[in-house]
């Protein structure tokens, strides 16, 4: 049997950001549906860390006062 590569530990992020399954749960959606609106560009745009991919708190709050308008839409009002 070939080994499986023992996953490394999150580290811990700045604060004020949160990981894809994170911001998934802050928005009250699974994560495949936020993979899925990420995709076709509804959520606000990720920050690139390293090789993680984090969503901004104040931003999704924010995001959902405003009612979760499209990326475009949203990137003016931000």
């Amino acid at each position: 049997p070939t080994p499986t590569p023992a996953r490394r530990p999150h580290r811990p992020l700045p604060p004020g950001l949160l990981r894809r399954d994170q911001a998934a749960r802050f928005c009250a959606v699974g994560l495949s549906t936020w993979d899925r609106l990420t995709a076709a560009g509804k959520t606000p745009a990720p920050v690139r860390l390293g090789g993680s991919l984090c969503w901004s708190r104040a931003e999704l709050a924010a995001w959902c006062r405003h009612g979760c308008p499209p990326r475009d839409e949203w990137q003016p009002l931000w």
